[in-house]
């Protein structure tokens, strides 16, 4: 699997998300394309990995490359309100 997949499943799994569907269902997300997102099937372009950072407060950064903080303080997100 590829790393930001990796982190993906990570992320969800920590913001107590059991299984792919329940966050796509929870988000509003198309399930298929999240759960390929998830699997590594299908890249994840960075607007799509902001939104997906967002909503498991997570780093951007972190996602995207492993680097950084991995959880973001309530209410940032790399700079940007929720």
């Amino acid at each position: 699997m590829n790393p930001i997949a990796e982190r993906l499943k990570q992320a969800r799994a920590d913001a107590g998300y059991e299984t792919a569907t329940d966050a796509a269902k929870a988000f509003g997300w198309n399930e298929n394309t999240y759960r390929s997102h998830e699997n590594g099937t299908r890249g994840v372009s960075r607007s799509r990995s902001l939104k997906y950072a967002k909503a498991f407060r997570v780093s951007i950064d972190w996602l995207l490359t492993g680097r950084d903080q991995r959880r973001v303080a309530d209410g940032l997100q790399s700079g940007i309100a929720l």
